[in-house]
């Protein structure tokens, strides 16, 4: 698996990750239909694919 990451800034900065994987030459095509797709469909591409907020605070506790 190789992933690239380009962020661009200005007035709607965004950020691109490019991910190529590579399952061999071992797998039939509806095997490596079925990898390709649960990997696009994972969490992590859910949370990456969505809105994205984030908050912060600040806590002192004593």
């Amino acid at each position: 698996m190789r992933v690239t990451c380009t962020t661009e800034t200005g007035n709607a900065p965004k950020t691109r990750f490019d991910v190529i994987i590579d399952v061999g030459s071992s797998l039939s095509i509806r095997e490596r239909a079925i990898l390709f797709n649960s990997a696009r469909r994972c969490e992590v591409a859910k949370i990456l694919l969505g809105k994205i907020d984030v908050a912060y605070a600040l806590t002192c506790e004593t």
